[in-house]
């Protein structure tokens, strides 16, 4: 299955934001084949090519999350979390202070945070699109090996924060593709027969889901 999720006219950020977060839920028994890996989501921010950042999970049921802005940053958790128990992943970046440094980090459940300082400085760019489960992703680099996930995704969020606190914008991609998210986007495109979204648990949901 395939959602793209595109933010509406007037419901992106007016000023470059100093932090953004992505959480979701997600389950799985089913780790792609070696040498691949499953794409749980993407959120384009700025040119489709170098502005980007993908939560991959490897043929060992690994985690790996790519920001991409020019030079790549990585974070990989190596434990196996194709284990079919419900996790709750957690990314977070945001600027230190007043300079342009950011520090990012990513979380899985309540395990230590795996901790980043991205070498390269820039702001944060407007949402472009969030990309869930599998679908064609040829402008991306190294997508060859990319392939469709299998489990559960749920509860996914992607937050931007502005300098002084006042300006936050919260997308929720699967919330508009079942209508109940307050017209902050709109879901674009839809390949598969996706079920209504349920908090991912015990027994496994494999997408797509039973209705």
């Amino acid at each position: 299955v395939y959602v793209e999720y595109k933010p509406l006219d007037g419901n992106v950020m007016t000023i470059n934001p100093i932090s953004e977060q992505i959480i979701l839920t997600f389950s799985t028994s089913q780790p792609p084949p070696k040498g691949k890996y499953s794409v749980m989501a993407i959120v384009q921010t700025g040119d489709i090519r170098k502005d980007y950042i993908v939560i991959l999970m490897d043929s060992n049921g690994g985690l790996n999350l790519t920001l991409q802005r020019d030079t790549a940053a990585t974070a990989h958790l190596n434990r196996n979390y194709a284990d079919g128990e419900r996790h709750l992943l957690t990314y977070t970046r945001k600027k230190l202070g007043l300079s342009k440094s950011h520090v990012m980090d990513l979380q899985v459940d309540a395990n230590p945070k795996v901790e980043m300082f991205p070498a390269n400085t820039f702001d944060l760019s407007e949402l472009t699109a969030i990309f869930l489960g599998g679908g064609v992703y040829t402008p991306f680099p190294d997508s060859a090996h990319w392939i469709g996930y299998t489990g559960c995704l749920s509860t996914v969020r992607y937050t931007q924060n502005a300098f002084d606190g006042t300006d936050t914008v919260d997308y929720r991609p699967l919330e508009a593709l079942y209508g109940y998210e307050q017209k902050k986007g709109a879901v674009k495109n839809v390949n598969g027969n996706v079920g209504h979204e349920k908090q991912c648990a015990q027994p496994v949901v494999v997408i797509p889901p039973e209705p």
